[in-house]
């Protein structure tokens, strides 16, 4: 769980960083466009490491701790089945994922936050459970998706303010990276 524990200390270090510019634990929107966030106008500007500095800005303490928890819970568990370095891999890229499908669907809002990452691990976890039901214990695929379809349900609501195009960006590329990087522990 290093990796997982590493990640968030991340989050919430640039988290506090945020809040002492912001000076507000509701952080100012110019703030996350200036620190990276996802802005389609300064991506097509050729901006487009904020595909990456996306992941780790957060809109305020709700949004990252319940962003952390998340991570927390299912980063444990993918971590406990992949080597480090895939465990990396897959949250990145998913991340990644995330962040181009959001500036792909949306116009000029500021995409943040580590829930397309989060989803990416979730997408992961479905497909190595169906590759390898033996690993699991029985109920966990319908679990997983119970866990997908709520919250995916719950960011379509109106006014929500949740990106599902994000969450929809990490949760393919991570079932699909699944029959990729291969699980090595049980």
């Amino acid at each position: 769980m290093e990796i997982t524990f590493i990640l968030i200390a991340i989050n919430v270090a640039v988290f506090l960083y945020t809040a002492w510019l912001s000076e507000s634990l509701n952080i100012n929107t110019l703030v996350l466009i200036l620190l990276g966030g996802n802005f389609k106008p300064l991506v097509l500007q050729g901006e487009y490491w904020r595909f990456f500095t996306a992941m780790f800005l957060h809109g305020n303490l709700t949004h990252l701790g319940f962003n952390m928890y998340s991570l927390w819970a299912l980063g444990s568990t993918v971590e406990r089945i992949l080597p480090k370095w895939k465990y990396l891999t897959l949250y990145l890229l998913t991340g990644l994922g995330s962040s181009f499908l959001s500036h792909l669907m949306h116009g000029n809002i500021v995409s943040i936050g580590a829930s397309g990452a989060v989803f990416g691990l979730l997408g992961a976890l479905i497909g190595y459970v169906v590759l390898n039901r033996d690993m699991f214990r029985n109920g966990a695929l319908f679990n997983l998706l119970i866990i997908a379809g709520i919250n995916l349900a719950w960011g379509f609501q109106p006014g929500s303010g949740i990106d599902n195009f994000s969450h929809l960006g990490g949760i393919i590329p991570g079932f699909l990276l699944s029959f990729i990087i291969k699980p090595s522990r049980r």
